[in-house]
């Protein structure tokens, strides 16, 4: 198992750096989701009409539209490229590197047997492998969960939004209701008290008018009682 462990330690930088780099892409196809879904849904269409072909892929029990079917699509084919390529190089590096680091004469010096070389370079790529497998599955379960719990988040929000668009829309109505009532009150007792500021000036000025017609009587009597005096003297100077 030595050899299986000096193998784990020289290709742990590729390995981190593998990992890292197809969990990142992983990571972003998954947080693609929620824009690509309404595409996705047509894209199940596509292959549902594709008959034999979607049959014979395995396709046709794959929803597009929901993230297990997207991740199944997209990821898969980031997992399955980046897996393979990463296995191949590490599977044909831990032969090669040998003979271009000039150590596979070292290595075939000592008391091992050449299949059991290559039985434990083959056992710590098949490690690598596995380790990589288990930390991209780990990532999906915990993507999806964040997944979920931010779509039920989010739905909360839009729920808690609505509510409050909706108390807030009938809030503003019923103010309005309220302004329109206070406006329609207001409206009607000035018009009352117009009318019966109206009907008071009118009275005013009527009474005002009977005596100043009263009034302007007075001299004209004045003067008929002057006339009438006038022509009583006048006659009894005749006489």
């Amino acid at each position: 198992m030595t050899m299986v462990k000096h193998e784990l330690k020289m290709g742990r930088n590729s390995f981190l750096i593998w990992t890292s780099a197809i969990g990142f892409l992983l990571t972003v196809c998954v947080f693609l989701f929620p824009e690509m879904k309404g595409q996705m849904d047509g894209v199940s269409d596509v292959f549902a009409s594709m008959g034999s072909f979607t049959e014979a892929f395995g396709m046709d029990r794959l929803n597009f539209g929901t993230l297990v079917g997207f991740y199944a699509i997209e990821c898969g084919n980031v997992l399955g490229l980046g897996g393979a390529f990463y296995a191949s190089l590490c599977a044909v590096g831990v032969l090669s590197k040998e003979e271009k680091d000039k150590t596979a004469e070292f290595l075939l010096a000592h008391p091992v047997s050449r299949t059991r070389i290559i039985t434990e370079k083959l056992i710590a790529v098949f490690i690598q492998i596995t380790v990589l497998n288990l930390i991209m599955d780990r990532q999906l379960k915990v993507l999806i969960q964040y997944t979920e719990q931010t779509k039920e988040a989010t739905a909360q929000f839009q729920t808690a939004m609505e509510t409050s668009a909706a108390e807030l829309t009938g809030s503003i109505s019923r103010l309005i209701t309220d302004t329109e009532k206070q406006v329609g009150r207001m409206s009607e007792s000035c018009s009352n008290n117009i009318s019966m500021l109206r009907s008071a000036a009118e009275d005013k000025l009527e009474k005002h008018t009977n005596k100043l017609f009263w009034i302007s009587l007075i001299p004209s009597a004045v003067l008929i009682v002057l006339e009438l005096m006038r022509y009583i003297l006048s006659a009894i100077s005749v006489m």
